[in-house]
């Protein structure tokens, strides 16, 4: 990273520098291909964190767990409460703190932890790792073999502005405040989702009990085909511009995330690839990592493709796309799902269970009803949406301004 003028009083120093004097202040886990976590996991009291414990917050039910007796032989790699942790394979840069009720705990390979120092403010480094100036560094030192990755030492070097103690905590009042208003905007769209479940229920009651006596019918009895997309190096059909090619990470509950598109020739979607070409009102059900969840295509992605996402086409005459969609992603419709799971590191869901997966089928009329109210709700949500963009393009900004030493 270049390093610019720093305001009067700041000064540039790296992770090491900012980091506690003492024995293993920054470490990574000890597990890897000659010591194996699986080996170590038991019914112990040691918590063992991953960066699964941080998806939306600190998530306490998906620990697991080493006896103290294990702990001990791998000790090097415990961390604290206030200790800073970062991913450093596969989700790069990835960081939040080890909350404080939390005992002792150890990490594995693909996390490193900072003790930061006293004389530091734990937040603004916090802050400056979900900085664009540290996007930039991680580009510079990542390496990609089978995963991203980058060594503890490469991050070891990383350049921090460092401004004084005091101008450190201001620094980080301002964007405390700003990261309030993401979170309320983060708040506000997820009770938008959860009105829209309550609807559901409400007009369809619950399906596990299926108390209003809906018909049940399997999924392919209710669909014109049930197939998957592309399997077979999807990688080799990539172009710098084309015909939009969905994978999981595109597919949220209901709805489509269009960040990190990738694309595919025109020509082989319309040939070779011309199977898993996709229609207005197909659903996309995620087959691995969360697998079960679904949204529907809209109109202006007719004609798109998918990468090994599963092709529900609803048979319109009985079922529509969106209330079938939003049953898949049901707590009924999940559990199902995730019944038929396979695979032990990475859950994937198998196709044939799916088409076997049983669906409550209320009048196509009362369906159509409640897909005319989940339209109007994203609408509101696209408003949601330019909102939320919106707030997080004047954090970056903050964020920028903040570490240029250009705040006022």
């Amino acid at each position: 990273m270049e390093k610019g003028k720093l305001p009067e009083g700041w000064e540039w120093k790296t992770i090491n520098d900012i980091a506690e004097k003492e024995k293993n202040a920054i470490v990574d886990g000890p597990f890897g291909s000659n010591l194996l976590l699986s080996d170590y996991i038991d019914n112990g009291e040691v918590p063992v964190i991953s960066t699964l414990n941080f998806e939306e917050g600190f998530e306490k039910e998906k620990l697991r767990f080493i006896s103290k007796g294990k702990f001990e032989e791998i000790s090097r790699s415990a961390i604290k409460p206030g200790d800073l942790i970062v991913a450093k394979i596969g989700s790069c840069g990835k960081c939040e703190f080890y909350p404080a009720h939390m005992p002792i705990g150890i990490i594995p390979a693909n996390l490193l932890k900072i003790t930061i120092s006293k004389n530091v403010n734990k937040k603004f480094i916090y802050y400056y790792l979900k900085s664009t100036l540290f996007k930039k560094y991680l580009n510079s030192i990542i390496k990609t073999t089978s995963q991203p990755a980058f060594s503890i030492t490469d991050f070891k070097q990383l350049p921090i502005p460092l401004p004084p103690l005091p101008v450190q905590r201001r620094i980080v009042e301002i964007l405390d405040q700003a990261d309030a208003l993401r979170r309320l905007r983060a708040q506000a769209d997820a009770e938008t989702q959860k009105l829209l479940q309550s609807v559901f229920y409400e007009m369809f009651g619950d399906p596990v009990r299926n108390e209003k006596g809906w018909t049940l019918a399997k999924l392919k009895d209710i669909s014109e085909e049930v197939t998957v997309g592309i399997v077979v190096r999807p990688a080799s059909y990539y172009v710098e511009s084309g015909i939009p090619a969905f994978r999981s990470l595109n597919v949220k509950e209901d709805a489509l995330n269009l960040e990190n598109l990738v694309f595919i020739n025109p020509d082989v979607n319309d040939t070779i690839l011309s199977k898993s070409k996709l229609r207005t009102g197909d659903i996309l059900v995620v087959r691995t990592g969360n697998p079960g969840t679904s949204c529907v295509v809209p109109a202006e992605f007719n004609g798109a493709n998918c990468i090994d996402l599963i092709i529900i086409r609803p048979n319109r005459v009985v079922v529509n796309s969106k209330f079938l969609s939003k049953f898949l992603n049901s707590d009924y419709g999940k559990a199902q799902s995730l019944a038929s799971n396979t695979g032990l590191a990475q859950k994937h869901l198998n196709i044939t269970n799916i088409r076997e997966l049983i669906v409550t089928l209320p009048p196509l009329q009362l369906q159509e009803k409640f897909s005319h109210i989940m339209e109007n709700l994203e609408r509101y949500g696209k408003m949601q949406t330019i909102s939320t963009h919106e707030i997080e393009r004047l954090f970056d900004v903050l964020m920028k301004k903040a570490f240029n030493g250009e705040l006022n």
